[in-house]
Parts: C-alpha cells; structure tokens; sequence
C-alpha cells in the first residue's frame, strides 16, 4: 500500500513537472516570435534554443533558429538547423522552402533541385513538394515547365 502511494505521488510529480516544462517551452517559443515579429532575430534564436532545451526533437523549433541565422545572414548555421528540422520532420514544407530558397541565393541549384526530387519521391501524393519544384523551374526560367508542376499541385490540393 504503502509502496502504491510513493508511486502515484512520484506519478503527480513527474507528470506535474512535464507540463510546467512543456509551458515553459511555450513561453519561450511565444517570446521568440514576438522578437522574431519586431525583427529580434538574435533574440528570437535565443529564446528559440531555450525552448528547444526543454524539447529537443522539436522540428518547428530547429526551423525557427534556422529562420533566425538566415535573417542574420548566417547561411551555414541555418543550413544545419533546417538540416535538424528535415531529420525530426522529413514532410516539413516550409524548412523544404527554406532551405530550397536558401540553396538557389547560394546558387546551389543542383541541391534544391535534388532536395526536391527526394521529396517529391517520398511524397508524390502531396502538394507541396509539387509546388517546390514548380517554383525552381520558375527560378530557373522554365515558365511552362513551373505551371506544370504547380497545375499539378492544385490538382492534389484545391
């Protein structure tokens, strides 16, 4: 009875002490966008990794330091970042954006372009990875090619 008890009471405790971590991550991701909001970016990186301490296999949170380092003009941190995001969220569309639009300004083509055929490969029921691909045939000046593909986005999701 007496060992019943402990373990209910440790139970209260550790469930008490997740949701007060799990709060305290919110509050660090709101505090994080507004910085991000008034332009903040270092500050909204900061508190993006507090939070992220509290929850490290976070996708959203590894793409919002990645946002964070490219505003700062910190192109290889926020490579590695949304790298971190793709590894936890492999459908995350805007790190896919992300990272896509990162590569082109770099004028690493080859690698957005890569990046999109494994997407569309492992997502060919979605949109998204459809819309990815239209627009670098757009950067690319393939006009009908890019209306290809974004006509096919639409048809997946109207």
């Amino acid at each position: 009875m007496r060992r019943a008890r402990a373990l209910i009471c440790l139970t209260l405790c550790l469930a008490g002490c997740a949701t007060e971590s799990d709060q305290r991550a919110r509050d660090y991701t709101g505090d994080g966008v507004s910085s991000f909001q008034r332009g903040d970016h270092r500050g909204a990186r900061e508190s993006f990794q507090a939070a992220l301490t509290l929850q490290p296999q976070d996708a959203n949170l590894y793409y919002n330091i990645g946002e964070c380092y490219a505003r700062q003009g910190a192109d290889a941190q926020a490579e590695r970042s949304y790298n971190e995001c793709l590894q936890r969220d492999p459908s995350h569309a805007a790190c896919h954006f992300a990272l896509a639009e990162l590569w082109v300004r770099q004028s690493r083509q080859n690698d957005a372009a890569r990046l999109a055929d494994a997407w569309l490969a492992s997502e060919p029921k979605r949109a998204d990875p459809y819309a990815l691909d239209g627009w670098l045939w757009r950067q690319k000046g393939d006009l009908p090619r890019a209306q290809g593909r974004l006509q096919q986005a639409l048809e997946l999701e109207p």
